[in-house]
């Protein structure tokens, strides 16, 4: 098995399941034990670099948005995460379109579908449209609410605010 560190076992997916999924391929270790150095978030991209040392990095990167690009993220340096992108021996992609978007700017990567966490909850029509999608600030913003009153479908939008059972409830 390769020996490899994952930078702070943090991820924006599903972590403990990621993590599982990997020690069947890896061994899970060290920075100073790893062959190779895998990062799953744009926030953990400083790290995977100061860990490197020379050795591979391997990052998941699961979103790459084109407003984000042209400045209108507050939160993350969009262009600096580019860079990184690049400098990884492998980018690893969740979708043919996140390659797509990559690929426009010259980056090569590879699709590595995630998987996804089902409930146990019985499901119904609730009569409610739910928007579990963070804001962005891009030109489709809003569209799903506006037509939701447009139509008089009564919307949610979690805004990230719910906890897990909330949100298991809700989706189902």
């Amino acid at each position: 098995k390769i020996k490899l560190h994952f930078v702070d076992n943090f991820s924006e997916g599903d972590t403990d399941q990621q993590l599982e999924a990997m020690k069947e391929y890896f061994e899970l270790t060290s920075t100073e034990e790893a062959n190779v150095i895998y990062c799953a978030s744009i926030m953990r991209a400083d790290e995977a670099m100061s860990k490197a040392h020379g050795r591979p990095i391997i990052t998941y990167c699961w979103d790459y948005y084109l407003w984000a690009r042209e400045g209108k993220s507050p939160t993350y340096n969009w262009r600096k995460y580019e860079d990184f992108l690049r400098k990884c021996s492998l980018v690893i992609v969740p979708s043919k379109a996140q390659q797509k978007r990559l690929k426009e700017f010259g980056i090569d990567s590879v699709v590595v579908k995630t998987g996804i966490l089902t409930y146990d909850h019985a499901t119904e029509n609730k009569g409610y449209v739910l928007d579990p999608v963070r804001d962005y600030p891009e030109e489709n913003l809003g569209w799903v609410k506006q037509a939701c009153e447009e139509l008089e479908i009564p919307y949610i939008h979690t805004e990230h605010g719910y906890s897990q059972e909330e949100f298991r409830s809700v989706v189902s």
